[in-house]
């Protein structure tokens, strides 16, 4: 897992050693926070809470809020950021467009939509390549999957990801929920998770190599390397991506 790691959080690529900015997008307890703090735990070696999650029914994220990883002197070349996890149809297309293109700073208060922010003129006038999102990514978790109204959402949001020319990614996050009695290595093998992966691939049309599954860190005490791997298989495939997607960006 070492190895891994270093790819993950001393990532490189062809083209100098840009920051490159992830933004994390999905519904009311879909995992996005937890995801973070896995993240996290997975490079310190101890559970890190460093980004607050719970159940509940509505967002305890309100903030567009960034987390920096690695040293003081020495951060890991991403960031990811936060966002309050959608009900009904309070995450707008162009909510999730002036995100992606930069014009949200960090800590924006996103309890009133992008809009509103936008009407107290508290908005980036001219983002920069190295303002944007270089890459999106939903996270669903599994009993979402066949929920009509989450994957039409996920889909009215997608799109306008796609008509950015970007490639977006999905975390398929609770997975030790597809089945109690096998372990976590045991379902990444598992026949019901390809089901449920190519069930989600068919729903929302982003591609199989496209869909990242991963198990949070909810309940254990300590860092379990056959959780943490699969959240840093994750990061680094998203990184890739990111890389990509910020290379095209700066072409343009």
């Amino acid at each position: 897992m070492e190895e891994l790691k270093r790819k993950v959080f001393q990532f490189r690529t062809a083209k100098g050693d840009p920051i490159m900015n992830v933004a994390l997008v999905g519904g009311v307890g879909a995992g996005k926070s937890s995801l973070i703090s896995t993240v996290a735990s997975a490079e310190c070696g101890y559970i890190s809470r460093c980004a607050p999650h719970g159940a509940g029914t509505k967002s305890l994220t309100s903030k567009f809020k960034k987390y920096v990883f690695g040293k003081r002197g020495a951060e890991a070349p991403f960031h990811l950021y936060d966002t309050m996890g959608w009900s009904s149809d309070d995450w707008k297309p162009e909510d999730l467009s002036l995100m992606s293109m930069g014009y949200v700073p960090n800590g924006t208060d996103m309890s009133r939509g992008i809009r509103g922010v936008e009407r107290m003129r508290k908005l980036r006038s001219d983002p920069t390549v190295d303002d944007r999102m270089h890459c999106i990514v939903f996270v669903v978790p599994c009993e979402c999957v066949g929920n009509e109204a989450y994957m039409e959402h996920l889909n009215t949001l997608k799109d306008e990801v796609f008509c950015s020319d970007m490639q977006p990614m999905v975390v398929l996050t609770k997975i030790d929920e597809i089945n109690a009695d096998m372990n976590i290595l045991e379902i990444m093998a598992s026949s019901d998770l390809k089901r449920l992966k190519k069930e989600l691939f068919v729903l929302s049309g982003v591609p199989m190599n496209c869909i990242l599954p991963v198990k949070n860190f909810e309940s254990e005490m300590s860092v379990e390397p056959e959780v943490a791997v699969f959240a840093l298989k994750a990061m680094y495939e998203i990184l890739n991506t990111a890389a990509t997607n910020y290379r095209m960006m700066s072409e343009q």
